[in-house]
């Protein structure tokens, strides 16, 4: 049966031996860690938005997405009123909302509705991938019977419908507000999209300041600085015209409209049995222990996969520290990097991923084939597994215990595991909207644009502000009066 405990991080593990024994046979194998999207170049799209194409998108997501697929029924947005009256009021608005889950980015349509407003939204470049689809063998049998002149006339029509299909996708995310970033290319043209966007002012820009998806309901992850600086360089060009740019926190949260009990012991027991997981009588361990063994099996798993060891230590937040350094050092030592040590762990895999992309694909000269298939074989899977690791913190569903964080922390798990999962839409969701206060680009943003002296400063600063009045909405969402210190 599953407890909420409230439990101390970093305890002793139970249940579970921490070291490379649990990893010697391994059940499941590693995800998909091609290098598609290190030969992939950035997509340069114009947002387009159109109020019929939101429209009609915000009512499909309603029914379709929001209310099936995410299984989210019902949602309350606070705060519009403040929203309104800055558009009233002409202020070129960048809309900054934390990104604890998959259905986010469909309350934009909503928003766009709810303000009669179009908005543009940057997203990650992997939303707007598309693969070309395999012939399922028993059409290519069938084939084999057709005449080679028809085969290959069928074989021309399908791939000019397939782009036809691939141009029509990219101009309906181009009207519906869409456009990408390339997080890998530190040269993506993203960032000067979305500059020309707020200085254009014609619609609000919504960014995903924390930059990348977290499954975090309970807490906000320190943000990028990109969003800030955006606002500040767009401050800097609209200042001699008198035009006000701001930055508009909203924060986003989940809550389970029924007991989730049932559902997450399930997946708890899935998890187990898939890992080879015998822990003891379930009455000895609550949830927080259960999900501290399965956490430490998975890191030794996919150490032991990824490195042919798998590090042993006695508490799962300094298991999952030493996996993620075994990943990173000889990719580190590679690239003759020594400053990246000291980032936090996402700041840091975002560095060596941009580096690594630049000498991937613009060296000077070009890279020898070996090199490239170094990287490909060696360091791009284990970059990815250290990206896919990193983004749960291990001690999360401690420092916040409710269902949503245990729900939040098995999902990835699962998907880790397995390579999918549904268990957070398994249950019916409420999602939950807070609008805050804006931040307004005042003359110290016009100052730090124009002298590097003070501009690091001033957008850690800013961004540090924006970070904790996010964790303020998302606690507010829940009910939290105080917030809960959690360090990065």
């Amino acid at each position: 049966m599953i407890t909420k405990a409230t439990m101390t991080p970093g305890v002793p593990l139970k249940g579970v031996a921490c070291g490379p024994g649990v990893s010697a046979t391994p059940r499941f194998q590693a995800g998909n860690l091609a290098a598609d999207q290190f030969t992939e170049p950035s997509l340069a799209l114009k947002p387009n938005p159109s109020r019929t194409v939101l429209n009609i998108g915000s009512l499909l997501n309603r029914e379709f997405l929001i209310r099936g697929q995410y299984n989210i029924p019902y949602w309350d947005i606070h705060g519009i009123d403040t929203l309104k009256r800055l558009l009233k009021e002409k202020v070129h608005l960048i809309i900054a909302p934390n990104h604890p889950g998959s259905g986010d980015v469909y309350f934009v349509p909503e928003l766009a509705r709810r303000t009669k407003t179009p908005v543009s939204v940057m997203v990650t470049q992997s939303v707007f991938s598309l693969e070309t689809p395999k012939v399922p063998q028993w059409l290519s049998r069938l084939g084999g019977w057709l005449p080679a002149g028809l085969k290959n006339t069928l074989k021309k029509q399908a791939q000019s419908a397939f782009e036809w299909f691939k141009r029509f996708r990219l101009n309906t995310f181009s009207k519906m507000g869409l456009f990408p970033i390339h997080h890998d290319n530190a040269a993506s043209p993203a960032g000067t999209t979305a500059i020309r966007q707020v200085v254009d002012g014609t619609y609000p820009l919504v960014i995903f300041p924390e930059g990348r998806l977290t499954y975090q309901s309970r807490k906000v992850l320190e943000g990028h600085p990109g969003t800030v600086s955006i606002a500040m360089m767009a401050a800097k060009m609209v200042a001699p015209k008198g035009k006000k740019i701001a930055i508009l926190p909203v924060g986003m949260t989940y809550q389970y409209l029924h007991n989730p009990q049932s559902t997450l012991e399930r997946a708890m027991k899935r998890l187990e049995k898939e890992l080879r997981l015998f822990t003891p009588p379930r009455y000895f361990l609550n949830t927080h222990d259960r999900l501290d063994a399965i956490y430490a099996a998975v890191l030794q798993t996919k150490a032991h996969q990824a490195l042919g060891q798998a590090p042993s230590a006695d508490n799962v937040v300094d298991l999952h520290a030493q996996v993620l350094e075994a990943l990173m050092d000889p990719i580190e030592h590679e690239l003759k990097l020594t400053k990246t040590k000291s980032m936090p762990y996402f700041e840091r895999i975002q560095t060596i991923r941009q580096l690594m992309y630049t000498r991937y694909n613009d060296s000077k000269p070009p890279m020898a084939p070996e090199t490239k298939e170094k990287y490909v074989r060696n360091y791009i899977p284990k970059l990815r597994l250290a990206y896919d690791l990193q983004r749960l913190s291990p001690d999360y569903h401690r420092r916040h215990p409710s269902w949503e964080s245990i729900a939040e922390t098995l999902h990835q798990l699962e998907t880790i595991v397995t390579g999918k999962s549904k268990l957070i839409q398994s249950v019916p969701r409420k999602m939950i909207i807070h609008i805050g206060d804006p931040i307004m680009m005042d003359e110290h943003a016009l100052h730090a644009a124009k002298d590097r002296a003070i501009r690091e400063p001033w957008v850690t600063k800013t961004n540090a502000a924006l970070q904790s009045q996010l964790q303020s909405l998302v606690d507010r969402g829940h009910g939290v009066k105080e917030k809960v210190p959690v360090p990065l």
